[in-house]
């Protein structure tokens, strides 16, 4: 999610804050549908994975 808000800046911020609303009213699966998310798939959490990998280099890069 953060990966998808800083590529869409506020136009994000207002599909997250009606996600956050409904909240406790859905499940997980269809909630994140919603917002344009799938969470069944690999691929969300691939790339939610590989935005902190990038950043876990970096440091280590940082620590040398």
């Amino acid at each position: 999610m953060y990966a998808r808000y800083q590529k869409e800046g506020k136009d994000f911020a207002k599909i997250y804050a009606e996600l956050l609303s409904n909240t406790g009213n859905m499940s997980c699966e269809d909630l994140c549908k919603k917002a344009g998310f799938d969470i069944t798939q690999k691929a969300f959490w691939k790339n939610g994975i590989e935005m902190y990998v990038g950043e876990v280099e970096m440091m280590k890069g940082l620590m040398r």
